[in-house]
């Protein structure tokens, strides 16, 4: 679908513009539907929105990252992206990582 990568933008704009767009991304279950993205797609023009999205809501206050930590396949995405074969993505996962590691050492600690 053409528009999913523009969706995916919007929802990375709403998630730096303001904290108080997070709930209602949260309700929308969007950290769900960007894990799944990241997992089923192999385009780096769809992935990077995605995932920077969740690296928004994860540099939020940790009660957002919470959110995002425990959505199921969430490591595993965060691993893909680590090794696909395009640098701007493996920039993106590790600013994601920095702030997963950043937001307490429970989570710091899954990452190991």
């Amino acid at each position: 679908d053409p528009l999913l990568p523009e969706l995916c933008w919007l929802c990375t704009f709403l998630s730096a513009a303001n904290i108080s767009h997070l709930p209602e991304l949260l309700a929308l279950q969007i950290p769900f539907r960007m894990v799944e993205i990241l997992l089923a797609a192999s385009n780096a023009q769809l992935l990077i929105p995605a995932l920077r999205t969740l690296g928004n809501i994860v540099s939020a206050p940790n009660e957002f990252a919470a959110v995002v930590v425990q959505v199921p396949g969430f490591y595993e995405a965060l691993c893909k992206c680590l090794t696909f074969d395009h640098r701007g993505l493996r920039k993106e996962a590790t600013w994601v990582v920095s702030n997963v590691a950043g937001s307490s050492p429970e989570y710091c600690d899954r990452l190991v």
